[in-house]
């Protein structure tokens, strides 16, 4: 999902996301240069979500650590520490608002439910529900031309020979939505995701 907010592989274009400060309106992702997101970019969205709530506490912990400067002792501490706070500040801010982003993305073109069908696509064997759910998802608004592509080819892969008459209505649909998706090109994506 991170995908969708790259400028240049690695780096992250966060300038849509509202009021961010200069220095993260574009950010870089490297597992070589950043331990949260090399112990993270497997993860799932919502364990990075669980992931990101401790990294937040921790901070909050050592930010208030810092508050309590009362002796000579302590701003030295302070002072010898800040650049390890600025450092934990500055990936904090990062992480927060990608993930902030990446949960306007997810609800704003329906992931989870485009997911969820998805997955009942390759693993249930309902033809009639799973018919349904994707015109239902063909008629969202919100649900992006490709994850409608995506959407079909699954379903076409899955009941082709069962329900080629429901196949050409979701065809049709699909391409009464965009006309780069015509039935002829629809069905040329198909033969080539079966035979090649």
């Amino acid at each position: 999902m991170i995908y969708s907010l790259y400028i240049l592989p690695g780096t992250i274009d966060l300038r849509r996301t509202g009021n961010v400060t200069k220095d993260l309106e574009e950010v870089v992702l490297s597992s070589q240069q950043d331990a949260f997101f090399e112990r993270n970019m497997y993860e799932n969205f919502g364990d990075i979500g669980m992931n990101i709530k401790k990294m937040v506490d921790e901070f909050q912990q050592v930010a208030k650590s810092n508050q309590t400067i009362q002796t000579i002792e302590d701003m030295a501490k302070f002072v010898g520490n800040y650049p390890e706070y600025r450092k934990m500040h500055g990936n904090v801010s990062k992480h927060v608002t990608m993930v902030t982003e990446m949960s306007r993305i997810v609800e704003e073109n329906k992931l989870m439910l485009v997911s969820e069908t998805e997955q009942e696509l390759a693993c249930s064997g309902g033809q009639v529900a799973a018919f349904e759910a994707v015109t239902n998802l063909l008629n969202n608004e919100s649900v992006s031309d490709i994850d409608r592509l995506r959407l079909v080819m699954l379903y076409a892969l899955r009941y082709e020979k069962e329900s080629p008459v429901q196949l050409m209505q979701l065809f049709n649909k699909l391409a009464s939505r965009s006309a780069k998706y015509k039935p002829g090109v629809t069905n040329g994506y198909l033969c080539y995701f079966l035979y090649f």
